[in-house]
């Protein structure tokens, strides 16, 4: 008889023990954290159950399937690299940054009979003839010879020493960079070399091909943590670094293109040293880590811990003969 009126009380709704709320002893885990209602966490415990695991691991062999299908090597520097957008999409993508340059700055170009125009135009035939030979030597081919190329002089010494390529093969030079480089062919060369050397690397279709895990990161962080700011931070700790690394690497082939071009690789780290001396002079504080370009004085540094290989490319180049045949074989290519 106790034991009936024990099991009746028991099961009364009003008699059952409340729940216990605060701890689950049992997976050492809060029942009701804040944490298990955020997506993260919903996305993470999705993933720890048997379903959940094969999916991951679909995805993640697909995932790296990708990535290592689409690695190649960059040219001269012998990086590995990942890249897999494709070159029909980056004609596009270098048309619309085009026409909005011409845009922008198409009454202010030099004429191409313009002394400047012919001087840059010099210079860049040599060294795209030598940046087409080396990389038919290490390729088999070369992507560079098959662009139609333009050169373009911005004619206004109001704005900052630049110079700049757009995918498919235009390039801007502004003339203040010429005053700066006090229209030394070898200074030129330095800062043309670089320009190239980013056409020949492809970095405009490695960055993009980076972008989307860029922000695959920052979703992921806000998703972990809640807070604002992901991007920011994905941006400064692997974006900008691979940024200024790229650059760095467009100096380094640069410098041995304009080298085995006969131009004098001594020069190239002398125009740092003048755009070093500029920023001072205009209080222009570039605060590297913020940058997508490395600062002067680092590329002065680079420049010349590069100088010994560069020399030795320079001094075993036939320069004496070079410089008539590159000018008439160039004559072949048309520029604008």
């Amino acid at each position: 008889m106790f034991s009936r009126t024990f099991k009746r009380l028991y099961n009364n709704s009003n008699f059952r023990r409340r729940p216990n709320n605060y701890r689950n002893w049992d997976n050492n885990s809060s029942v009701n954290s804040p944490l298990s209602s955020t997506p993260f966490y919903q996305f993470y415990s999705h993933f720890k159950t048997p379903n959940g695991k094969r999916q991951l691991l679909i995805f993640g062999s697909l995932g790296a399937s990708f990535y290592f299908y689409n690695l190649e090597t960059v040219p001269l520097s012998n990086r590995l690299r990942f890249s897999w957008i494709p070159d029909s999409l980056m004609v596009r993508i270098g048309k619309m940054s085009y026409n909005s340059v011409m845009s922008q700055y198409s009454q202010e170009f030099a004429t191409n009979f313009s002394q400047d125009h012919r001087l840059v135009t010099s210079i860049f035939n040599k060294l795209l003839k030598q940046a087409i030979i080396q990389e038919k030597e290490i390729k088999g081919k070369s992507s560079l010879e098959n662009l139609n190329w333009e050169i373009h002089v911005i004619e206004n010494r109001t704005y900052p020493p630049n110079a700049f390529v757009v995918p498919g093969g235009k390039v801007f030079v502004f003339s203040s960079l010429l005053d700066l480089c006090g229209r030394d062919p070898d200074m030129i060369a330095t800062v043309l070399g670089h320009e190239l050397s980013h056409q020949l690397c492809g970095h405009s279709a490695e960055s993009l091909s980076k972008s989307p895990l860029y922000f695959a990161l920052g979703i992921a962080f806000y998703m972990a943590t809640g807070l604002d700011g992901g991007r920011m931070i994905v941006d400064m700790l692997m974006q900008l670094p691979a940024s200024r690394n790229m650059e760095l690497e467009a100096d380094y082939a640069g410098l041995l293109i304009m080298s085995k071009s006969c131009y004098n690789p001594d020069k190239s780290w002398q125009l740092w040293e003048r755009m070093q001396k500029l920023e001072q002079r205009n209080r222009n504080i570039n605060v590297e880590f913020l940058s997508t370009h490395p600062s002067s004085d680092k590329r002065e540094m680079k420049f010349k811990e590069w100088l010994p290989k560069a020399r030795e490319i320079y001094e075993s180049s036939d320069c004496g003969n070079n410089g008539f045949l590159g000018d008439n074989l160039m004559k072949f290519y048309s520029f604008k």
